[in-house]
């Protein structure tokens, strides 16, 4: 299997602990190359040579999968080398967002449990809605505590009008 950008991205969304956004995604595939280049200048063959596991122990952590995968130790598999073949030199924003907006139609389609969210601070993957409930027993979370209509009109006059004292809300909402 070739460099395919899609399973890239899947793949550092599900293994980010926070939102990435499209520079910093782009910043990993900068990074890709700039340590291929450094494989080279210590003899390495190329960076594949470490992801398939030809290059010196300590090059082959560079490519290696999570302990449990790949060969022993975590060491890649050779099939694996296929992923690290064939990586564009630049991948612009807009090829990484078309690739993040087709993952997200194709979550959104399969009814998946994952959704793709884009946020101030960048993408995420998150659970559906509809699953909180589940995650909520899990973490053994509370309810979450629902506000009364006199507690929202409070909260939108103090939001439109601050900094307001008890006395203007009041007012403003007629009661005393």
């Amino acid at each position: 299997m070739a460099f395919n950008l899609k399973q890239v991205l899947k793949a550092l969304l599900f293994s980010s602990s926070r939102p990435l956004s499209l520079k910093e995604i782009q910043e990993v595939f900068a990074r890709f190359h700039e340590q291929g280049e450094l494989f080279s200048e210590r003899g390495s063959a190329a960076p594949l040579a470490a992801a398939t596991g030809a290059g010196s122990p300590s090059d082959a952590g560079v490519a290696s999968a999570p302990a449990g995968e790949g060969g022993e130790g975590g060491a890649p598999v050779a099939d694996d080398a296929e992923l690290y073949r064939d990586v564009p030199a630049l991948v612009t924003t807009a090829q990484i967002r078309e690739a993040l907006d087709e993952i997200a139609r194709e979550l959104a389609a399969a009814d998946d449990v994952y959704l793709l969210a884009e946020a101030a601070q960048g993408f995420r993957l998150v659970t559906q809605p509809k699953f909180a409930r589940w995650i909520r027993i899990l973490r053994d979370e509370p309810l979450p505590v629902k506000l009364s209509p006199s507690a929202m009109e409070t909260l939108a006059v103090v939001a439109y009008r601050q900094p307001v004292t008890r006395a203007e809300i009041e007012h403003i909402r007629g009661v005393s």
